[in-house]
């Protein structure tokens, strides 16, 4: 597939030929742009994967693996591309429906789902909507399929599939092939991070950036936000109508240039606008032979800088070269002024020019002028001295002088010659206001800095401190200035402290050391960097101490630890945490020689809390789980043995290995049996009510044991034997446990290869059906015969229905076999009405096929496609499906009983026997199990029960049916009973198609007892 789609590559064009500028040359544009788009993407990077449905990567820095969602019904799938995906490196959780995979989905986050087509519930394709609905359109969604039609493969793309995998699967290119489909989905990761820095630099660029083609027109303006009107361009505009003719006969040669030498070029050149002329600077690159790009920048401000540098550095070396101090003369009777020539070259007059003092006046600063006439006038008066200091203009230069003098007096006192001085004080003032400018900016910097600041000596004494915020001071300044490190840290805290000053002192550096302390606001934890300071007595040095606040760092490490190790919705160690717990266990124990007991709990029920009550009570049901096994398991009172409790008490850890299931591990265990306590704890605790949506629910759970080393000598076999334990206890009923045994893991791997060999099974064509006839009680003829469904299975002979029946439901495999049952039956019965025989075909339908939404569409299809009258087919149900009152399913079975089929409700009065569904729904005939029937004629119970069921058949309107029949008493009985329809063994048992035609001849007669032998049927050809 490809990545880069054609507006990720347009989005792309302009900082591509950005950082091509860049890399010609352009080194202040290019550190610019690198640090704002570090900035932009270090402050949005947290933001962008929430906002997008993309996970960040961070896989490079640590070594957890991706982990990837398994959906396939098939178990034999299942583990096996568990295996070759953990084998590649990937975690794996797994799923066995559709509604599952999403339930795990939410639950566990993954990074990558691969979905089987076919799954009972919701299939792939749906399962697939949803999650792209979720998750957006990038997260790698791959369908595992064994349909390669372009059709369902067009339906898996447009479902929101990212690839898919075709069944039978090559398991040696699995794993490459999804580490394929992973580094693709990070590379589009990476993609979108890349795109979303760059929209980040160009927006952190205030310069102006421009495309223009080969015929000089613009194709794409970026304008920064310091981009001005003299540098306004819009797309489509050609340079000539865009600037002036002579700046955009520069740009044309520039781009010339670039193309000729493939460099980058710059120029130039000034604009005038409505508020004066503005300089602007181009840096121009071609991107190939038709494309250029250009960066504009407004440099006016720095033009303008750059002439008052000069203008400033002019002004410097004129006061330098003024090394004397002026002097001068003044008559007061003829004002007639004299100055000396280093007077004159302060003001900046040519030497020997008339002054006055008006002239003088002139010179000085309009914001000064007052201020010296009043002192000129103070000082003429006799009241006071002439010494000021102001300021001068010369030029536009503004100098600072010292202005000194004495007056002569006559003989009435009045003042008749003033003799002064003027120093140039410039240099000394400009020194001034660099120092308050670099003390401003020292200020401003440690303003900015939000760490701790400290100064100490050679004996660790605080000499001097910065702090932004006092809040995180452990004491108050006045407490700690003068005074030690150890006099004012705690103990600990000091060792630390001191560690890392001596560090300092003996290498100059020291970093990455924490500390603790405890605020008023609460406990803080500090990173401190500490360095020797420079130009101080190496025999008495002091230090500088930085410290940084890390506290939400380490909370967030800590929540980040949280949630790799621990349940975020119980809170218990989660299945990776308790892995690594029990590998170390089990190392323990070898060492110690003791055993090791892993219990695997499931609770019984649970999915149907979930779905009756809702998700949010089955996680409030998980977390009453896990307070109780936390409260309920404890040493003292859960493992003893003898009525003393073992030498060293275990400390029992407990997990949530996910969805409904929890593991508790119990240590240091010198006996087998010292389980048992534990686990009779457990179930006691489960069997007390929970408080759920203001209604008690009760429900029990199964526990499965597994001993080390009895049982598996690692972690994972000791929880797989656990979950096999368990899975045995539920088979077993509710509320048990059971120890693991080798004859467990025969039975699991005979039911692996069972589903293993289901899936093959239509394809290599091992099923078949027999018939059992069905005999009319007032003809003693057969009227009606019931498909059986047989596997012969490859190597192996037959398998019982009774075996693998269940793992067909429990697969889904039901649906595709029960639909092959009902071509196949209507298929035969059709051929048996061509050849004059009017037989109605009965097929057994399944709890799993009962509930198919496209029950109606797949048996009027089988009947169409056999030309069969819906009225010769029977649907036989059980009475565990009708329980499944889905108003969909009702509205199917009246539709298809409209059509002239018939069902029978199977086994009646072995389940619920419901009097409401035999009144709602539409069946015509109800079965008498063979259960009943077995005990007759004698079993007076049996007796009452099957006339009853009779009785109450009749009065509704519905026929019977018997089965089970193996005497001609039992028939008799029936026939009396007003039974219409007998089956069993005393009849014929199930046969192939080709010998029903024999029996069809047959008749029974059920008046009498022949000879009082019971092994065999009466009848008369």
């Amino acid at each position: 597939m490809a990545y880069k789609s054609r507006e990720v590559r347009r989005a792309m064009t302009p900082l591509v030929s950005l950082n091509r500028v860049a890399s010609k040359g352009h080194r202040s544009g290019e550190d610019e742009t690198r640090k704002v788009g570090h900035r932009c993407w270090r402050r949005r990077r947290g933001e962008d994967w929430r906002r997008n449905g993309i996970r960040p990567d961070t896989r490079g820095m640590t070594t957890v693996p991706a982990r990837i969602l398994v959906a396939d019904d098939d178990t034999t799938v299942r583990l096996l591309m568990q295996a070759t995906l953990v084998k590649a490196g990937f975690q794996v959780c797994l799923a066995s429906d559709g509604e599952e995979a999403l339930r795990v989905f939410g639950e566990q986050s993954p990074d990558m789902v691969l979905l089987d087509v076919e799954m009972p519930g919701r299939n792939g394709f749906d399962v697939c909507v949803e999650l792209r609905r979720d998750v957006g359109g990038e997260f790698p969604i791959v369908m595992v399929t064994g349909m390669d039609d372009m059709k369902s493969i067009q339906r898996a793309f447009d479902a929101g599939a990212t690839d898919f995998l075709a069944k039978p699967l090559n398991w040696n290119l699995v794993g490459p092939r999804v580490m394929y489909l992973w580094r693709g989905y990070q590379t589009r990761i990476q993609l979108h991070r890349a795109n979303q820095r760059n929209t980040a630099v160009l927006s952190a660029i205030p310069d102006l950036m421009f495309r223009v083609d080969g015929d000089g027109a613009v194709l794409e303006v970026h304008a920064g936000q310091s981009a001005t009107a003299a540098t306004a361009l819009r797309p489509g505009v050609v340079l000539e109508r865009s600037f002036p003719p002579e700046v955009a006969a520069a740009y044309w040669v520039a781009m010339e240039k670039s193309r000729a030498e493939g460099s980058v070029q710059q120029i130039e050149y000034a604009v005038g606008t409505d508020d004066g002329t503005r300089h602007c600077e181009t840096r121009i690159v071609a991107l190939d032979g038709r494309e250029t790009l250009c960066l504009v920048r407004d440099i006016t401000e720095r033009k303008d800088s750059e002439r008052a540098l000069r203008e400033s550095a002019a002004r410097l070396r004129q006061a330098q070269q003024v090394a004397n101090i002026g002097s001068w003369y003044l008559d007061l009777a003829t004002d007639r002024l004299d100055w000396s020539a280093e007077t004159y070259r302060i003001f900046g007059i040519a030497e020997g020019s008339p002054v006055s003092y008006p002239v003088f006046l002139g010179y000085v600063h309009p914001e000064d002028r007052d201020a010296v006439q009043k002192a000129w006038q103070t000082a003429l008066a006799g009241t006071d001295n002439y010494r000021i200091e102001h300021r001068i203009m010369v030029g536009d230069e503004v100098r600072w002088v010292l202005e000194h003098a004495e007056f002569e007096h006559d003989d009435n006192g009045r003042p008749k010659r003033a003799v002064g001085t003027v120093q140039d004080l410039t240099a000394r003032k400009l020194q001034e206001l660099e120092t308050l400018a670099a003390k401003t900016q020292l200020q401003a910097t440690l303003d900015a800095i939000p760490d701790l600041l400290f100064e100490v000596d050679h004996e660790s004494r605080y000499v001097a401190y910065h702090c932004r915020d006092e809040a995180l001071l452990a004491v108050a300044p006045e407490r700690f200035l003068g005074r030690t490190i150890a006099e004012v840290l705690p103990p600990e805290v000091v060792r630390t402290t001191m560690a890392a000053l001596r560090e300092a002192n003996a290498t100059g550096y020291s970093s990455g050391q924490e500390i603790r302390l405890e605020l008023p606001g609460g406990p803080r934890w500090f990173e401190l960097s500490v360095s020797r300071k420079p130009g101080v007595d190496a025999e008495r040095p002091h230090f500088i101490f930085l410290s940084r606040d890390v506290t939400e760092r380490k909370e967030a490490a800590e929540r980040i630890f949280r949630l790799a190790f621990f349940d975020p919705l119980t809170g218990l160690a989660n299945r990776q945490s308790l892995m690594q717990r029990l590998d170390r266990e089990i190392k323990r124990a070898r060492l110690g020689g003791d055993k090791l007991g892993v219990l695997l709990l499931d609770l019984d029920g649970f999915k149907n809390i979930n779905d009756t009550l809702g998700p949010g009570a089955g996680d409030r049901l998980l977390q009453g789980t896990a307070d109780r096994l936390r409260e309920g398991v404890r040493p003292a009172d859960v493992v003893a043995r003898q009525g003393s409790k073992v030498a060293v008490e275990p400390e029992i850890e407990l997990a949530r290995s996910g969805g409904d299931e929890f593991i508790i591990l119990i240590p240091h265990m010198a006996h087998v049996e010292d389980a048992v306590p534990v686990a009779d704890r457990i179930l006691e605790l489960m069997r007390q009510p929970f408080q759920l949506v203001q209604q008690d629910v009760v429900l029990t759970a199964c526990i499965g044991i597994a001993v080390y080393p009895d049982d598996g000598k690692d972690a994972e076999t000791l929880v797989k034997h656990a979950d096999t334990a368990m899975h045995h206890a539920k088979d077993k009923g509710h509320d048990t446990c059971e120890f693991y045994s080798d004859n467990l893991t025969q039975k699991a791997m005979r039911r692996l290869s069972l589903g293993s060999s289901l899936h093959r099974a239509l394809e290599r064509d091992e099923f078949s059906l027999v018939y059992q006839p069905q005999v009319d009680v007032r003809t003693g003829r057969v009227s009606s015969v019931e498909a059986l469904l047989r596997w012969n299975r490859f190597g192996q002979g037959l398998i019982s229905p009774m075996e693998f029946i269940p793992l067909a439901e429990e697969t889904g495999l039901i649906l595709p076999i029960g639909e092959w049952v009902l071509r196949a039956a209507c298929t035969q019965a059709a051929q048996w009405r061509a050849r004059g025989h009017s037989l109605r075909v009965a097929v057994n339908l399944s709890p799993v096929q009962f509930r198919d939404p496209r029950l109606f569409d797949r048996v009027t299809r089988s009947l169409s496609e056999a030309g069969l009258a819906p009225e010769h087919l029977e649907l036989e149900v059980t009475e565990g499906a009708l329980m499944d009152d889905n108003p969909e399913t009702v509205r199917a079975l009246h539709a298809l009983r409209e059509t002239g089929l018939q069902f029978s409700l199977d086994d009646f009065g072995t389940g619920y026997s419901s009097m409401s569904y035999l009144k709602r729904l539409p069946l015509s005939n109800l079965k008498v199990d063979r259960a009943f029937v077995k005990g007759l004629p004698a079993d007076s119970d049996s007796h009452a029960i099957v006339r009853a069921i009779l009785a109450l058949a009749h009065h509704l309107g519905f026929s019977t049916t018997a089965e089970g029949i193996e005497t001609l008493d039992q028939a008799m009985l029936l026939k009396q009973l007003n039974c219409d329809v007998l089956q069993g063994f005393y009849f014929a048992k199930p046969m192939p198609a080709e010998e029903v035609d024999a029996v069809l001849r047959q008749r029974w007669d059920l008046e009498a007892p022949v000879g009082g032998v019971e092994g065999g049927p009466k009848h008369a050809l």
